[in-house]
């Protein structure tokens, strides 16, 4: 029993001695060598996520670099598109067959523009004309003096002429750009028109004046020879002659100062000025013969009161006469 626990003993010594420092000092040399792994396994997880930021950075930058290109590609396709188109209108490059519904579409327009002007042109022409041609048949029956009677003459005939030559020439085969000058021709000659036809009626309406003047002025001399002739108080009958023959003599003065206005007036040919001159002269110039036509409706009322009391004055005269003759046969 003692011979095997010395054994046992000696054995386990000899163990205990041979293992525990040996397990010691593997020990002892695991602990740097697990430090050092350590470390290194955490330097390596860092170079991982370095590289792996790294990567998706370059990824970033090359799929924004891939998105500006493509930008850059579509606007430069987007713009050569724009050009192709441009080249294409300028070119006529869209097929022969619609060039040619866009010309039809262009000369039908050009047709109808056509036949408007040159219809609202020979309207306007003829209108013109065949007043111009009644006022100048109304000049010639006009008591003037011969030079403005001719001057006034020859203005319209000239007119009448330019209108006519206009017509003819618009009647032919003409384009845009003679119509849009017989257009401005037109609008010019209405100037001239504008005026030379106002003149006109104001010199047919003067003489009108004069024609009544020398009516009543023979009416006049009639009315003193009555006034003379009659019996009794004068005096009141001879004083509304003499404001009828002031009321006739205004009127003409009134007309003939109208004529002068008018007969000095030229055309404007588009100088505002001139036009609104004329305007205004064309206005005081129908003014007076408004004066003029007041004068005469006074006059007029004269000779009614005259009349009148020249009928009263001979019934007074005649009972007078026929108590007379009564009494003298009774």
């Amino acid at each position: 029993m003692k011979h095997h626990q010395i054994l046992y003993i000696a054995t386990l010594s000899l163990v205990l001695g041979t293992v525990m420092p040996l397990f010691a000092s593997a020990h002892v040399e695991s602990v740097p060598t697990f430090v050092t792994s350590e470390h290194n396994e955490m330097d390596s997880t860092s170079f991982r996520v370095r590289a792996k930021f790294a990567s998706t950075t370059a990824r970033f930058q090359e799929r924004a670099r891939n998105m500006r290109d493509e930008a850059r590609n579509m606007r430069d396709e987007a713009h050569n598109e724009v050009n192709r188109a441009r080249k294409n209108i300028n070119n006529g490059m869209f097929g022969e067959g619609q060039n040619n519904r866009r010309n039809e579409k262009v000369n039908e327009m050009r047709n109808k523009f056509l036949e408007r002007a040159q219809s609202r042109i020979d309207r306007e022409v003829e209108r013109r004309v065949e007043m111009l041609e009644r006022f100048e048949s109304r000049v010639e029956n006009i008591h003037l003096p011969d030079k403005d009677k001719s001057a006034l003459q020859m203005a319209m005939q000239e007119q009448i002429q330019n209108l006519r030559n206009l017509k003819n020439t618009v009647a032919g085969n003409v384009g845009t750009t003679t119509l849009r000058s017989a257009i401005q021709s037109v609008k010019k000659s209405y100037r001239i028109f504008a005026l030379v036809v106002p003149k006109g009626a104001i010199t047919a309406s003067a003489d009108r004046v004069n024609q009544i003047v020398s009516q009543m002025r023979i009416f006049s001399t009639k009315l003193e020879e009555r006034i003379n002739s009659a019996s009794g108080d004068k005096s009141t009958l001879m004083s509304t002659l003499a404001d009828f023959n002031k009321k006739i003599e205004a009127a003409k003065e009134s007309a003939q100062a109208a004529v002068s206005e008018v007969n000095t007036l030229s055309p404007s040919n588009g100088d505002q000025a001139i036009f609104l001159s004329n305007r205004k002269a064309l206005r005081d110039a129908r003014t007076k013969l408004f004066s003029a036509r007041r004068d005469l409706m006074a006059a007029r009322k004269d000779a009614g009161e005259i009349v009148k009391g020249l009928f009263l004055m001979n019934a007074g005269t005649h009972a007078t006469v026929s108590a007379s003759s009564s009494a003298s046969s009774e």
